[in-house]
């Protein structure tokens, strides 16, 4: 999903390894997660926001990756100016973005910088599995993702509420098995709900 004006609400309920959210801007990826013990070489699984929609059809839904390393003062103006509450300037890398969108996990949340094996993530928004983790695809195209023995085909899903998206990973079908983790994206404008009362259970 292209970059947009957003507040990003993430929230690990019981998923069994560290997933963080990534923005991609020019050709470098920041990833922050809930988690700071990540080392630089461990390997992720980044998957495109959109490949929650079974009818996304890119070549590339799921990618891999490493963390290069964490993210310093340095490479974010905007952790430094938001962890002081001062103002700042517009965003200027991946890391940036990340700051200004995730305001609720700003004082909890470790960001760090990916390499990934394929070039090509500027203005994206990927979801972050750290490990090396198998993948693949229902009948019905949508992406899954084996998290351990107990989660063989995790599925994402996307749903819109009046002004933002939710994002969630089931253990299976979603919507009828156990919801493991939820991200909430704000778009800064209105759009028509599609939520299931199950999406926030």
């Amino acid at each position: 999903m292209p970059l947009a004006l957003a507040v990003v609400l993430a929230i690990q309920v019981a998923a069994p390894i560290p997933i963080g959210v990534g923005v991609g801007r020019a050709d470098r990826v920041c990833a922050v997660f809930q988690d700071s013990t990540l080392s630089p070489g461990t390997p992720v699984t980044v998957v495109d926001l959109d490949a929650a929609d079974p009818f996304y059809v890119a070549s590339e839904p799921v990618v891999r990756g490493v963390i290069e390393s964490p993210a310093t003062a340095d490479d974010s103006r905007s952790i430094v100016a938001l962890h002081a509450h001062q103002p700042f300037d517009p965003p200027a890398t991946a890391c940036d973005w990340l700051a200004m969108s995730l305001l609720e996990l700003l004082e909890e949340g470790s960001f760090y910088w990916l390499r990934m094996d394929t070039p090509g993530f500027h203005d994206r928004v990927w979801i972050v599995f750290a490990g090396d983790l198998p993948t693949g695809r229902t009948d019905a195209g949508e992406v899954t993702v084996h998290l351990d023995d107990a989660r063989p085909e995790a599925r994402l899903r996307t749903c819109t509420s009046s002004d933002g998206m939710h994002l969630t990973l089931w253990s299976g079908t979603p919507l009828e098995s156990e919801r493991l983790w939820r991200t909430y994206y704000y778009f800064g404008y209105d759009v028509v709900p599609t939520c299931d009362d199950r999406d926030f259970r």
